[in-house]
């Protein structure tokens, strides 16, 4: 096994990603580390590795998740497998065991994910997104780790057992090396590589089953800010060039933009603020969704 994990200003939570490795070296061979944070941090993590007796590897790299991953796939050889690791991670303590366990008896996949557990309480929009209705007509799918026609995908939390899906979150994520091998995250995804995972994901399902490991459980706590004009338009000509590349339904894209520009503007009536540069980007991004910028 090797882990590749793509990092960039986050010295801390590198430190204490690896801290976990350090106690289940039996899980892999090998780390990747593809760094692209500034020269202090730079100097920062060095130092950090030099107090682990680990076989690590660090390549720098200029800022791109999409880049960062592909310069991993460089360095995989004989390995039978290869994770991809989020630097900010929290594993429950038996993960790895779990996930060893999982291996050792599954075969018929190409892809496994450990299960991120989520606390929060589910909002009135999940819940929403859940409806037999957009599910049949293909605007959302009402299961966990799904994939609508719209070329929305459903969240990826909470698994009560092993199950096949169909896509996968890179964060914490094993790969066959041998289905992989002629698959690279799509760089035209821009800096911020919004929706890689799902791309790569209907690229490899071609190749055989997605799973999720529902014993092998993490916690990402770190929060997303969303909000912005810029993402507005990304989460949009992204998708729209995701549901172009792998022959999805304009129509359904367009159905489900309109339903979630709907609910940034609830949002904003409800009084969220910063929810209308949202709704500013989602706009400009339908009046044209074919100009993929790459940041």
């Amino acid at each position: 096994m090797i882990i590749i994990i793509p990092t960039k200003d986050r010295p801390e939570e590198l430190n204490n990603t690896i801290k976990f490795l350090d106690l289940n070296r039996f899980f892999f061979k090998k780390i990747i580390i593809v760094d692209s944070s500034t020269l202090k941090k730079k100097k920062i993590i060095n130092k950090i590795i030099k107090n682990y007796n680990l076989n690590i590897k660090i390549i720098n790299s200029k800022p791109s998740t999409c880049i960062q991953r592909n310069i991993g796939f460089q360095f995989i050889k004989d390995e039978k497998y290869v994770m991809f690791l989020d630097d900010d991670n929290i594993f429950y303590a038996d993960a790895f065991y779990r996930m060893k366990e999982f291996l050792n008896n599954h075969n018929d996949f190409v892809g496994v994910a450990f299960n991120q557990i989520h606390r929060d309480k589910e909002g009135i929009l999940e819940k929403f997104k859940k409806n037999i209705i957009l599910d049949y007509l293909g605007i959302y799918s009402a299961k966990k780790g799904g994939v609508s026609r719209s070329g929305w995908q459903s969240r990826f939390i909470n698994f009560k057992k092993n199950v096949c899906v169909e896509w996968l979150p890179t964060r914490a994520v094993i790969y066959k090396s041998s289905a992989i091998k002629n698959i690279r995250f799509d760089e035209n995804l821009g800096i911020y590589g919004y929706l890689e995972d799902l791309d790569f994901s209907l690229e490899l399902k071609k190749n055989g089953n997605l799973m999720v490991c529902g014993k092998a459980k993490y916690r990402h706590d770190q929060v997303i800010n969303r909000l912005g004009y810029e993402f507005g338009k990304k989460e949009i000509r992204n998708r729209y060039y995701i549901v172009k590349k792998h022959n999805l339904s304009k129509i359904l894209f367009f159905v489900n933009a309109f339903l979630r520009a709907t609910m940034t503007l609830k949002d904003f009536i409800l009084g969220d603020i910063n929810s209308v540069k949202r709704l500013m980007g989602n706009l400009v991004g339908l009046i044209n969704p074919d100009k993929l910028k790459n940041n």
